[in-house]
């Protein structure tokens, strides 16, 4: 699959936050969720936490950087197999990249395209807590 370029031709609503814990450097389109403090955001593997997005700018710790949030439509990094139609969760392995959603695990939007590791695919940011159905 050819790699997406721009935003991914869909609306999109930017927020501003903070590199967290660790740094966010090469970690564009990433699946990123809250950090430990206010407006920090981080990648993690974690399956209890509420996403909030894409990685949109990535920083250092404490750089400024920006995140797709829910409606937009934007590149998203898969991790393994990525399945049009499906909701999405970070990656164990590889945390902050995609995959397919599996059991009762936070999710963080749906994929628009199929892929594999390494891809950018299309990717609508909608979150929803474990148990929830759309």
């Amino acid at each position: 699959m050819a790699a997406l370029t721009g935003t991914g031709a869909g609306p999109v609503n930017i927020f501003p936050a903070t590199c967290g814990a660790a740094s966010l450097v090469g970690k564009e389109y990433h699946l990123v969720t809250i950090g430990a403090a206010d407006r920090d955001i981080i990648v993690s593997a974690a399956t209890s936490v509420l996403g909030l997005g894409v990685l949109c700018t990535a920083g250092a710790v404490g750089a400024p950087v920006t995140y797709y949030g829910p409606g937009s439509i934007c590149p998203v990094k898969c991790g393994g197999t990525a399945t049009r139609g499906v909701r999405a969760m970070s990656d164990a392995g590889d945390p902050g990249k995609a995959i397919d959603a599996t059991g009762n695990v936070e999710t963080f939007g749906t994929f628009l395209e199929s892929g594999i590791d390494g891809d950018l695919v299309r990717f609508q940011v909608n979150p929803l807590p474990a148990g929830t159905e759309e």
